[in-house]
């Protein structure tokens, strides 16, 4: 009977060494004196997380969202742009960072007391260059001639326009970039406005186009 007794003994410790990686795996309940207990064993925590936006001018605010599963105690956020090494931008679980041009790969460590995980998302941020306001500029050729006097208006602004206003002094006008040339036909001072414009504001320049009478030209330009 008590080698009966040891061998169900055996047997038991044998099953419970057998399925007890299974059990740490899952959520178990025992009842003690009547009282159903749950246990919640703890798991590696997989990272993941998400941001927005995603890309944009700068200088760029980003919200990142930790959807990390497995209930992470600690965040590590690291972000590498071009051939630079990670650098660490919070320890929170849901930061928010202003990036500036560039493109980042970003890195999300999580930790509980089972272990940690990481997840890299490459090129994930996309920054451009902050939009500068406009710089008017153009060149007039020639600026001074005798009547009829045909001038080609040339843009040379800076920055980007999307916008371009010409007023050519004598009532007329045009939005192209670089207009047809324009033709003067009666003599005098005419000041020429060009004014540019984009996201970031607009600028205006001018100059003093010369329109001499066919009978003072000869004279003057031979002086």
């Amino acid at each position: 009977m008590k080698l009966k007794n040891r061998s169900l003994i055996f047997c038991l410790l044998l099953l419970c060494l057998i399925i007890s990686p299974v059990f740490a795996q899952t959520v178990t309940t025992i009842s003690v004196s009547g009282t159903v207990i749950t246990h919640n064993p703890v798991h590696k925590p997989i990272s993941s997380f998400t941001a927005i936006p995603k890309s944009g001018r700068e200088p760029l605010t980003v919200q990142f969202t930790d959807t990390s599963t497995y209930s992470p105690k600690t965040w590590k956020w690291e972000y590498k742009s071009d051939n630079s090494g990670w650098k660490k931008f919070s320890n929170l679980q849901n930061p928010a960072y202003t990036f500036l041009k560039g493109k980042y790969d970003i890195r999300l460590t999580v930790s509980n007391n089972a272990g940690s995980d990481t997840s890299t998302k490459q090129e994930y941020i996309t920054v451009s260059e902050k939009v500068k306001k406009p710089i008017a500029r153009f060149s007039a050729n020639p600026s001074v001639g005798q009547d009829p006097l045909k001038v080609i208006f040339k843009d040379n602004s800076l920055n980007n326009p999307i916008v371009y206003q010409w007023n050519f002094g004598d009532g007329t006008t045009s939005f192209m970039k670089n207009p047809p040339a324009h033709i003067y036909t009666r003599p005098g001072f005419y000041r020429v406005k060009l004014t540019v414009s984009n996201s970031a504001g607009s600028d205006t320049t001018n100059q003093i186009i010369t329109v001499l009478p066919h009978k003072w030209w000869n004279n003057w330009h031979w002086w």
